[in-house]
Parts: structure tokens; C-alpha cells; sequence
């Protein structure tokens, strides 16, 4: 009998309203024996590591991955099935899903710039409004500078590179007042 099934045993008996003595008597073992039985915590046995079936395959999976995270995953299946995995989709599924979240953890480095030399623009639409009595479209000139990250918002009724250069100009203006 090994020590856990002794050590189940000595509990069970326990439980019956057997002494330590008897306990040791019925198990083959001294009483010192059943009482550090008794002190321990019955505890889960370990279950041996087995290789998966989608080990020799990983390798391609991660590879796969990391040219394109969101690669589909059906035909990363396919592709190893071709090459004599032989195991479940699902085992393959959860795998995959778990390298995406790592991949997609990994820190992105902050570009940093120094102040007044680098910012980033674009426009926004934001449909028609009433300008002045009639409907006129709206966009919405924004601007966010790379060294502080603060933004600058300005509406216009045109994306023409006047009204740009306009936008820019009150910009620094207001650069001008903050500072």
C-alpha cells in the first residue's frame, strides 16, 4: 500500500472512532507513523506533463503569428493538418488565442519628439449644420502635438489648404498666449 492510500486509510479509520494505536496496529506501522499521518493535509497528486499532440506544431503556429496576429485561425488549422497534426481544433484554438494576447501585450514603444517639432493633423467631418442661415458641411481641424500629446480642435467649413494654414496659424497663436 502506498504512503497516500495509508494515509487515506488512517483518516477513514480515524473517522470510525479508531485510536491512533488501533490505526497503527491495523496499517502495519508504528503510531508515530499514523500521527504525522494525521497532522498532513491530504494534497492533489501532481499530474505527469504529457506532450501535446500540437507540440512539433507550435513552431509553425508562432511563426505564422507573429508575420500576422490575426491570421485566421481555421486556416492555421488547416495548414498543420496538412502537415499530420492529428489532434483537436479546439487545443489548437486555445493556443493560438492565448500567443495572440502575449503578442498583443507586448509594450509599444512612445516615439518622442522634442517640443514644436512634430505634430499630427487630420480632419473630421461632422456633417451639416446651419452656418449662417444655410446648411453648410462642418469638419473639424485637429491637430495633437507629439511632445505634450495635448490636442487642438478648430471647426471649419472647408479642408482646403488655406483654411489649413489658417488652423495652423491660430495654433501657434495660442502657443504663443499659453506659453
Amino acid at each position: 500500500m502506498d504512503r497516500e492510500n495509508r494515509m487515506l486509510e488512517a483518516r477513514l479509520l480515524q473517522a470510525q472512532g479508531h485510536t491512533q494505536l488501533e490505526i497503527a496496529e491495523l496499517l502495519g506501522v508504528c503510531e508515530r507513523t499514523v500521527r504525522n499521518y494525521m497532522k498532513q493535509m491530504p494534497r492533489a497528486r501532481k499530474r505527469p506533463k504529457r506532450p501535446s499532440k500540437l507540440d512539433p506544431f507550435k513552431q509553425v503556429i508562432l511563426d505564422q503569428l507573429e508575420k500576422n496576429p490575426s491570421h485566421n485561425g481555421e486556416l492555421i488549422f488547416e495548414r498543420i493538418t496538412g502537415m499530420g497534426y492529428a489532434g483537436k481544433k479546439t487545443v489548437m484554438k486555445e493556443f493560438v488565442a492565448k500567443e495572440r494576447r502575449r503578442i498583443e501585450a507586448t509594450a509599444v514603444q512612445r516615439f518622442e519628439t522634442e517640443p514644436g517639432l512634430q505634430a499630427q493633423v487630420d480632419w473630421k467631418e461632422f456633417g451639416k449644420q446651419v452656418v449662417d442661415g444655410k446648411d453648410t458641411k462642418l469638419y473639424a481641424f485637429v491637430m495633437v502635438l507629439g511632445y505634450s500629446r495635448k490636442p487642438f480642435v478648430c471647426f471649419t467649413t472647408s479642408m482646403d489648404q488655406a483654411t489649413l494654414k489658417s488652423s495652423q496659424d491660430r495654433l501657434r497663436h495660442l502657443e504663443g498666449v499659453i506659453a
